[in-house]
């Protein structure tokens, strides 16, 4: 090695003095590079650590507490939500339930307006049939009473054409001559006037006159009878005084 530093000395010391530069400007060069920084004390690195904490724990309380602004505008919002759809709640109820009271008050005063004048129909009913059975009743005893006349003519001319056909067929005794004389004869008929039984329920007191009566009836057979089917069933069984007098 030394004898290669002899012989070449030059080289020798040109690579000493780049190892040299270089080994300088590693060390030298880096620090200008980069300067290092000013140390401060460590009470001024506490106290900074201590503002910045205090900053943090700031933030972290606004930071909470804006939470808890919006979380108490989000319960407040869902309050007055809720409390909305309550009061839309409620007032449909209250709209539905008057509804349905309106309809109950339509309904019954429908109903009673329909019993109104169910009532005033049935009473219309009663009064018109009322007028109506009044008429009937009143036709009926008018026809009743004219029935009654007509069976009265009816009865009185049949009885007087029986009386007149048995004062044709009667033959005046000789022993009641110049003697006003009545007896009640029952004379009993067929529907045909065919005489059945004749029969003097209140004698005149004379047997001969009673007798020619009863012989003046069944002489007169048939008798007269009435054309209404009514009348015929009274003078099936009938009774009449003879007065040969005609009083």
């Amino acid at each position: 090695m030394w004898s290669l530093i002899r012989r070449y000395p030059l080289g020798f010391m040109l690579a000493v003095v780049i190892h040299l530069a270089v080994v300088a400007l590693m060390v030298f060069g880096l620090d200008w590079l980069h300067p290092p920084k000013p140390r401060t004390s460590e009470v001024e690195i506490v106290q900074a650590k201590l503002v910045d904490a205090e900053k943090l724990r700031r933030a972290e309380e606004e930071k909470r507490k804006a939470e808890e602004r919006k979380r108490l505008e989000a319960e407040k919002r869902r309050r007055l939500e809720l409390e909305r759809k309550r009061r839309l709640e409620e007032k449909k109820r209250r709209e539905a339930e008057a509804k349905r009271r309106a309809e109950r008050e339509r309904k019954k005063k429908a109903e009673a307006e329909r019993r109104r004048k169910e009532e005033a129909r049935k009473k219309a009913e009663a009064e018109r049939r009322r007028k109506e059975a009044e008429r009937k009743a009143r036709e009926a005893e008018l026809a009743a009473q004219l029935q009654a006349e007509k069976d009265a003519r009816e009865r009185a001319s049949v009885t007087a054409a029986i009386k007149r056909k048995v004062q044709n067929s009667w033959l005046r005794p000789p022993t009641v001559a110049g003697q006003d004389l009545q007896a009640k004869v029952r004379v009993r008929l067929s529907e045909t006037g065919s005489v059945l039984v004749v029969q003097v329920v209140e004698s005149s007191g004379n047997g001969a006159f009673d007798r020619s009566v009863e012989a003046a009836v069944y002489k007169a057979d048939p008798l007269p009878m009435p054309s209404s089917p009514r009348l015929i069933s009274e003078f099936r069984d009938f009774t009449f005084i003879f007065r040969p007098s005609g009083k």
